[in-house]
């Protein structure tokens, strides 16, 4: 008997929905948050991960709701860097920014969103993640006090 060859984390190919499946679950336990977004104005999001909840206080359908504007929680001194890094993103070529988010429960926090602008046959979107960077911000701050 000739055996398949095992694919991703040893499962075979006809077993995709069980590594969609274990896939899903690592990603719902780490700190990053995995996206698609509309490269519309709105930069709305189709989809969004669950574990975002854990990032951001707001939970995925609050965050892919038609009412959610990502855009107005940005901090207000970040929000124009941001449209304009999204709006100049070049197509296949991966881009990182960090900005201040308005959290759920009404403070800042600082996230490093790492996103690709991506073309199919009848769109343009943004695939990208998230990352939860405020003790990276906070000894950086550390670093400049101290020099």
């Amino acid at each position: 008997m000739k055996r398949r060859p095992l694919g991703l984390m040893g499962y075979r190919e006809h077993d995709s929905s069980e590594v969609n499946s274990r896939l899903g679950k690592l990603l719902g336990k780490s700190s990053i948050a995995c996206y698609h977004r509309e490269s519309d104005d709105r930069f709305s999001y189709v989809d969004i991960s669950s574990n975002v909840s854990r990032l951001v206080g707001y939970s995925q359908p609050e965050i892919t709701a038609d009412d959610f504007s990502w855009l107005s929680r940005l901090h207000p001194e970040d929000r124009k860097t941001v449209t304009s890094f999204l709006g100049n993103l070049e197509m296949g070529r991966p881009q990182t920014i960090e900005y201040r988010f308005k959290h759920k429960s009404g403070h800042y926090i600082w996230l490093r969103d790492e996103v690709e602008l991506v073309t199919d046959e009848n769109s343009e979107k943004f695939v990208g993640m998230l990352v939860k960077v405020n003790q990276d911000r906070e000894i950086q701050q550390l670093n400049v006090r101290e020099r």
